[in-house]
C-alpha cells in the first residue's frame, strides 16, 4: 500500500528478555510486536480501551516472522510498523525490528489480523477506522512528530514506497 504512515516505538532490551546465551528469546519479539501494534493504533484513534468497548475488534490472525540478527542486553531497538493491505475482514501489518546503533534490520513480520464483532464473528471494519491508520494521526501536528509513550520513543512517518 502506498503512502501508508508508518509508526516507530523505540524500547531498550531489558536482562529479563533474555535467553541462556544472552539474546533476546525469539517470543519476545512477539511481545514487542504487540506493544508497537497497540501504540500505533492508539495514535491512529483506536485505543484499545476503545476497541475493547466497542463493537468491532481485531484477533491475530497469525505470523509470518523472519529472524535475521539476534538483540544483546541493553540495545535500543525500533520497531518500524505499518499497514501493508486491508481487506473486508481482514488487515495486515509489516513490523521491522532494528538495532537502532547499527541500524541492523534484527526481524521482519508480516501480521495478519481479522477484524470481528462482539461475538467473534468476521465482520467489516468501520470504513472510517481503517482510513484512520492510514492517514496522518490526528495528534500528528507536524509531518514527523515524536511522542512519549510509556518512557518510550514513538515517532510517526510516512513510508515511501516504489
Amino acid at each position: 500500500m502506498e503512502n501508508c504512515y508508518q509508526y516507530c516505538y523505540r524500547r531498550q532490551v531489558q536482562s529479563y528478555e533474555l535467553d541462556p546465551l544472552e539474546r533476546v528469546h525469539h517470543t519476545v519479539f512477539f511481545n514487542w510486536i504487540e506493544q508497537a501494534y497497540y501504540n500505533a493504533m492508539r495514535l491512529a484513534g483506536h485505543p484499545l480501551e476503545e476497541l475493547r468497548a466497542g463493537d468491532w475488534m481485531v484477533f491475530q490472525g497469525g505470523h509470518e516472522i523472519e529472524y535475521f540478527s539476534p538483540a544483546r542486553d541493553n540495545d535500543e531497538i525500533e520497531i518500524v510498523s505499518w499497514i501493508c493491505e486491508v481487506g473486508k475482514v481482514r488487515g495486515a501489518w509489516i513490523h521491522e525490528i532494528y538495532e537502532v546503533r547499527s541500524k541492523t534490520l534484527l526481524v521482519r513480520d508480516y501480521s495478519l489480523g481479522i477484524f470481528v464483532n462482539a461475538n467473534g464473528k468476521p465482520t467489516a471494519a468501520p470504513a472510517i477506522s481503517a482510513r484512520r491508520c492510514f492517514a496522518r494521526p490526528a495528534s500528528d501536528e507536524s509531518w514527523t512528530t515524536e511522542f512519549n509513550v510509556q518512557s518510550s520513543m514513538f515517532k510517526v512517518g510516512t513510508v515511501e514506497t516504489a
